[in-house]
């Protein structure tokens, strides 16, 4: 009974395997590090952007709830908001700022014709005849 309850127990136990790596492993990565050395060529010339769009695609996960579904195009339209009120008030200071200017060469116009008027109603000083010596 020792020697079958052992035989079972040898019978269920796993082989162990030794670590072999397979035979065209080294083959395999050869051609995959030539192929990115290719690629990676490619793009410092500017010739592929093919891995760049994927790495984008990955980035870019599903949105999982309706609310993540929305968000791009509510945040879209908050932002082209945003834009266009940005460009009304640029606007506005601008024509402002214009007003401004113009107002200042009136008011220095006015201020130098009335400095002027003053200047001309003014009674002038007679010279006096005699000296003090």
């Amino acid at each position: 009974m020792a020697e079958q309850a052992q035989v079972m127990v040898e019978d269920a136990t796993p082989e162990k395997k030794a670590f072999m790596a397979k035979p065209s492993t080294h083959e395999d990565r050869i051609k995959r590090d030539e192929q990115e050395l290719e690629e990676l060529k490619k793009q410092a010339t500017g010739e592929s952007t093919e891995t760049v769009t994927e790495e984008k695609a990955e980035d870019e996960e599903e949105p999982k709830n309706a609310e993540e579904k929305t968000f791009k195009k509510r945040y879209g339209d908050l932002r082209r908001h945003s834009q266009e009120k940005e460009k009304q008030f640029q606007k506005l200071l601008k024509k402002r700022k214009q007003r401004m200017r113009k107002n200042r060469r009136t008011l220095k116009k006015k201020l130098l014709k009335s400095v002027m008027e003053i200047y001309e109603d003014t009674p002038k000083k007679k010279k006096s005849s005699f000296r003090n010596s």
